[in-house]
């Protein structure tokens, strides 16, 4: 068995008669306190299981995670622990009211108050001491568990933190007891498609509106056990399997979409959701497109995690933290890549990670004070425009680089290419190990191709303008090499290292054109049929 103290945590006085609960449906007693405070548990009850309850007091769950609960259940496997609880707080009504376009009541809508931010939990009154924060976010949640009734009425632990769910009454009011401070989400979705979101500040500053509005879907594509979470930029989470449809969603609105396969993270991006009333199809990661990397992002020296920083690659996939700091991406192809972390307050930092090898569960960065922190040898900066060739800026113009010079001793270089697109006002920007001597190239399939060399130092900052150049036209044709006949639907491919490929079909009489980048020497690949197959160096 375990020896459990508990104690007010004002007086550090031992209390009588705090009933312990484990956790199910409906909780199970397992005993009250004596005279001296103490409670003897058996060994294979689970701490983290555990709820107390005393009237006057906090419901307090030990399966928090917070350090000083951490410490606690450590405790009681060595042999013994203390445990505060706090007195009841005043709870204050939280009201308000759901209506329609046109402001007409909507009743019978499900609300749902979800207190956010672990990170922030809800402020315990004065004289409560700091270690026990962690306890107040769960106060609600755990005090209607331990009274044996359902899960659900009227506070529940839930995945994502302690809410609370009601209807909208017959003139679309509705209201909640909440505890006095604290940040929390409040949503509502009337079963066929509308939706509503208001972030808050508890306890809130008068009746509320919440307006519904139709919504928007989302649905996966890929395995029949893939799962899938997706993340508002509010902080709502909701989570399906591929091929159904999830949702609804606020039209426009920025998602996070993470991908879990086998119960292990797959990745994960940023995407906008559809316009109302539509659904947006997102295919599912292949595990042949890369290697997904799962890690925190920790406020240097504080170690605290620092929620809502974008993690990003150039011309790639993106996703932001959660309010844990953790952060899902998948990284593509093989050779090291140039993962960004920027936002959330923090100062941008670029890391260069292999996915062939090692990837770090931690990432350290700085509050914001100015400066970019370019970690894991020198970085210098190039930025610039792509214009075509009467001057026009060029959007989602792919620019590439290519290191023409061998790495020094001991630099982590990219194997293969570094790369971006260029965003809606015509402008680029990439980061790459210096010093060293690169081949930039850009190209647009309307506009052409650009090329040029330059020379980076440690720290450099260089911006140029890349003007694309007209593609050359390859006209050729296809015959058999025995009948002397036009070959129709014969797959032409024209390649060289570094360049996009061109490609296409023959048409009628054998007939192909092909727009080569630049100039110089390119394969030229012929597919005819019968897997009959003809190479030229052109």
């Amino acid at each position: 068995s375990r020896a459990l103290l508990v104690r007010d945590a004002l007086t550090r006085l031992p209390l009588e008669g705090v009933a312990f609960f484990r956790l199910a449906s409906p909780p199970v007693f397992l005993g009250r306190t004596d005279a001296r405070g103490f409670l003897a548990l058996p060994g294979e009850v689970p701490w983290d299981r555990l709820l107390a309850r005393k009237p006057g007091y906090l419901g307090t769950f030990l399966g928090i995670s917070t350090p000083y609960f951490r410490r606690l259940r450590d405790k009681l496997e060595k042999g013994g622990g203390v445990l505060g609880l706090a007195p009841d707080p005043v709870t204050l009504p939280l009201r308000g009211k759901v209506v329609v376009p046109g402001e007409t009541p909507a009743a019978g809508i499900r609300v749902t108050l979800l207190v956010q931010d672990p990170a922030d939990p809800l402020h315990p009154p004065a004289g409560v001491p700091t270690r026990l924060a962690g306890a107040w976010r769960v106060a609600l949640a755990a005090e209607s568990l331990c009274r044996g009734a359902s899960l659900r009425e009227p506070w529940e632990l839930g995945k994502w933190g302690p809410r609370a769910r009601t209807r909208a009454a017959e003139d679309g009011s509705f209201s909640f007891r909440i505890l006095s401070r604290g940040k929390a989400l409040l949503q509502g979705e009337d079963g066929r498609g509308h939706t509503a979101r208001l972030a808050l500040e508890l306890p809130g500053k008068g009746p509320l509106l919440l307006r519904l509005v139709p919504g928007s879907w989302i649905r996966v594509e890929g395995p029949s056990r893939g799962l899938f979470q997706v993340i508002c930029r509010d902080g709502w989470k909701r989570e399906g399997k591929a091929g159904e449809r999830c949702g609804p969603f606020l039209p426009g609105e920025e998602l996070e979409i993470r991908f879990f396969r086998g119960g292990a993270p797959a990745g994960g991006f940023l995407v906008q959701a559809p316009p109302a009333g539509e659904t947006r199809k997102v295919p599912f990661p292949s595990p042949a497109r890369g290697r997904p990397w799962t890690g925190r992002v920790l406020e240097k020296g504080s170690a605290r995690p620092v929620a809502g920083v974008q993690v990003e690659l150039p011309g790639g996939p993106a996703v932001r933290t959660d309010q844990e700091g953790v952060f899902h991406l998948l990284l593509p192809g093989r050779g090291g890549r140039l993962v960004t972390f920027r936002g959330g307050g923090i100062q941008e930092r670029t890391l260069l990670v292999d996915p062939a090898g090692p990837l770090p569960e931690v990432v350290e960065v700085l509050p914001a004070s100015g400066g970019t922190q370019l970690l894991r040898g020198f970085l210098a900066k190039v930025e610039g425009g792509v214009k075509d060739a009467a001057g026009r800026l060029v959007v989602s113009a792919r620019v590439q680089a290519f290191r023409e010079d061998p790495p020094g001793p001991g630099a982590l270089l990219p194997k293969g290419i570094l790369f971006a697109r260029t965003d809606p006002e015509g402008r680029f920007r990439l980061l790459l190990p210096a010093p060293g001597r690169y081949r930039l190239q850009a190209f647009h399939p309307r506009g052409g191709a650009a090329q040029r060399e330059i020379a980076l130092g440690p720290g450099e900052k260089r911006n140029l303008e890349l003007v694309l150049e007209p593609p050359l036209l390859l006209r050729g044709r296809v015959v058999d090499g025995r009948a002397g006949r036009p070959v129709e639907g014969a797959r032409v491919l024209l390649s060289r290292p570094g360049f996009p490929s061109c490609q296409g079909r023959t048409g009628p009489g054998g007939v192909f054109s092909l727009r080569p980048w630049v100039p110089g020497k390119w394969t030229l690949q012929v597919f005819g049929p019968a897997g009959r197959k003809k190479t030229r160096v052109l």
